[in-house]
């Protein structure tokens, strides 16, 4: 586990507007990561696939570049002042904190009630 552990790498860059985005990939390993997404106290917000291209990370070394994330995520679940954290699906293993706190979250989710 721990040879996985130092192979899986990733970013959060970006939450906004419910959409997610980033990074995950397992270093040497071609195949998309499936990236479950919690907030630190263990909620589970979403899930999505890295699979997307992004040149810099070609360009960084993270293998051929197709690792890059941008889904929505559950933010009716989310708590002001609670942080992200993406981890690999298959293995539960963490990839990346969010170094930011959520300071406001709109919802983006809705419910229709039909009598």
């Amino acid at each position: 586990m721990s040879d996985l552990k130092s192979t899986l790498k990733g970013h959060i860059d970006r939450f906004e507007g419910g959409v997610l985005q980033g990074w995950a990939a397992k270093v040497g390993d071609e195949s998309p990561i499936e990236v479950a997404v919690y907030d630190d106290r263990g909620v589970f917000l979403g899930e999505g696939c890295a699979n997307l291209y992004r040149k810099d990370l070609e360009t960084g070394g993270i293998n051929k570049g197709n690792h890059a994330f941008s889904f929505e995520i559950n933010t009716l679940l989310m708590g002001v002042g609670r942080s992200i954290i993406i981890k690999c699906k298959q293995t539960e293993l963490a990839i990346a904190k969010s170094r930011f706190e959520i300071a406001n979250v709109e919802p983006s989710a809705s419910v229709v009630i039909e009598n």
